[in-house]
């Protein structure tokens, strides 16, 4: 009984490849991965004028409501 169970596990082995080794070269080492950086975006040279509001006197404002 003990040499029919022993050739099913063998024959189970046999059957998935030989526990997963076929096809691996293990003389080679792994392939390395590619690291690809995103690049951080550059400051532009000339600074971007900001828009500024319009100066209002509080005269003016008094009298533009006035009339």
């Amino acid at each position: 009984m003990r040499t029919v169970v022993m050739l099913g596990g063998l024959l189970a082995l046999a059957a998935c490849g030989g526990g997963g080794t076929t096809g691996t070269n293990y003389s080679e080492a792994p392939p390395v991965a590619e690291i690809v950086a995103t690049p951080t975006p550059k400051p532009s040279e000339t600074p971007t004028p900001e828009p500024e509001a319009p100066a209002v006197d509080a005269a003016e404002n008094a009298a533009g409501n006035a009339l």
